[in-house]
């Protein structure tokens, strides 16, 4: 399944655990987000993959 969601400044998203996702800035303007997480491994729970466009 394949969602997508714009947000605005200041808004909050909640990404529930286990589900992949990939960030993508798609305005001109510079965006700077700040990630909060719970897993004290969350680098070593990293799993990346290839996008599919």
């Amino acid at each position: 399944m394949k969602k997508s969601v714009v947000n605005k400044a200041g808004e909050f998203v909640f990404i529930p655990p286990n589900v992949p996702h990939q960030p993508k800035n798609v305005g001109t303007e510079t965006a700077i987000g700040i990630v909060a997480r719970n897993d004290p491994n969350e680098q070593e729970s990293v799993v990346l993959y290839d996008a599919v466009e």
